[in-house]
C-alpha cells in the first residue's frame, strides 16, 4: 500500500495527497478540515455523497487534515498546489486563495 511519504513531494499527486494539495490550494487548513469532519450536516453529505458510512466520512476527513499538515510540512505553498493539480486548466489563472465563507 502506498503512503502520503511514498509519494514524491512534487508532479502527480494521488489519493490523500491530492485532496490535501487541493484544500491547501483553496485556503482550507487542516484544522478547517477537522471542523469540518465534526459537523454533521457536513459529514452526513460526504456519506450520502458518496454512499459511505457517517463514521467513514468522519475518518477520511480526518484522514484530510492528517495529509494537509504533511504536505504543509514539506512547504508546498497553495500556489504551488494549485498548478501541481493543474487546476489553472480547469478553474482558470491563479488569484489567490479565495476567501472561504464562514
Amino acid at each position: 500500500m502506498t503512503t502520503l511519504d511514498d509519494l514524491p513531494p512534487a508532479g502527480p499527486a494521488t489519493g490523500l495527497r491530492a485532496a490535501a494539495m487541493r484544500c491547501i490550494a483553496f485556503g482550507r487548513t487542516a484544522q478547517y478540515m477537522r471542523d469540518q469532519a465534526e459537523d454533521v450536516l457536513t459529514a452526513g453529505r460526504m456519506a450520502a455523497r458518496f454512499s459511505i458510512t457517517l463514521a467513514d466520512a468522519r475518518d477520511f476527513m480526518i484522514a484530510i487534515s492528517v495529509a494537509v499538515e504533511a504536505v504543509e510540512a514539506e512547504g508546498i505553498t497553495p500556489e504551488q498546489c494549485y498548478f501541481l493539480l493543474r487546476l489553472d486548466e480547469t478553474h482558470g489563472p491563479w488569484t489567490g486563495i479565495p476567501v472561504l465563507a464562514a
